[in-house]
């Protein structure tokens, strides 16, 4: 009886390490794969050939905060070569336009030195976490992560100082801790931008989110800060 057993073949073992792969990702052109290790370490290593590592490094330096997810910006290769982190306390934007192939090989312990960090976040308040869901906009200009209220997080991912102080807008469910993301990359329609769906593994539901384009988020967020400015300045008067 013919079976599908054995038709898929190894071809290159990327990672050999004592600590939990917690994610990884391919770069826009195939040629990038990164990998993110519960010791906060992450991996740029060359997929194509040999597995070589490209650069290591650790993403917090002080208590190697786990890192729960990782994308490539989907303009990687084209002007862009940005990569997105996210642990359980912010988000991070590293420039990695500036790689060179390792002379170590495959299996090399030493660090590198960060890349540069182009743009952050810290998460405030346990109440939230990310839990590792984190998607790139099809046109590279948002970035969505999970968090365990159970609600999704859209940020701007401008590199201007203070673009990623606070989300841009957040999509919140009644129930349901959200698990995982995705942009629809050829989404196209009159009145909306982007579609997002999330998936909950607690209560097993799906749905898929319509959002306008980043000028209109923008001006919603600032109509949202204004409103609160004038909330706390009317409370201080009486």
């Amino acid at each position: 009886k013919p079976t599908l057993a054995g038709w898929g073949r190894i071809v290159l073992g990327l990672a050999r390490s004592n600590h939990l792969v917690r994610a990884i990702n391919f770069s826009q052109d195939g040629n990038l794969v990164a990998i993110a290790r519960q010791d906060g370490v992450i991996e740029l290593r060359d997929s194509q050939k040999d597995g070589r590592i490209y650069l290591k490094w650790v993403s917090d330096g002080y208590d190697h905060e786990p890192v729960l997810g990782l994308a490539f910006s989907p303009l990687y290769g084209r002007g862009a070569d940005r990569l997105a982190t996210v642990s359980r306390t912010g988000i991070k934007i590293w420039d990695i336009s500036q790689l060179k192939k390792r002379k170590y090989g495959m299996f090399e312990d030493k660090n590198d030195d960060p890349p540069k960090i182009v743009s952050e976040t810290v998460f405030w308040g346990d109440s939230d976490d990310a839990t590792g869901g984190i998607a790139y906009s099809p046109d590279g200009r948002l970035i969505a992560t999970t968090a365990n209220t159970g609600a999704v997080m859209i940020w701007d991912v401008g590199e201007e100082y203070g673009a990623m102080a606070s989300p841009l807008v957040t999509l919140s469910q009644r129930k349901g801790h959200i698990t995982n993301l995705t942009f629809n990359p050829y989404f196209k329609s009159g009145e909306s931008a982007y579609q997002l769906a999330t998936v909950s593994a607690d209560n097993q539901a799906t749905k898929l989110w319509e959002l306008p384009d980043l000028q209109k988020l923008r001006d919603l967020q600032r109509l949202v800060k204004n409103l609160e400015t004038r909330e706390g300045e009317t409370d201080k008067h009486h």
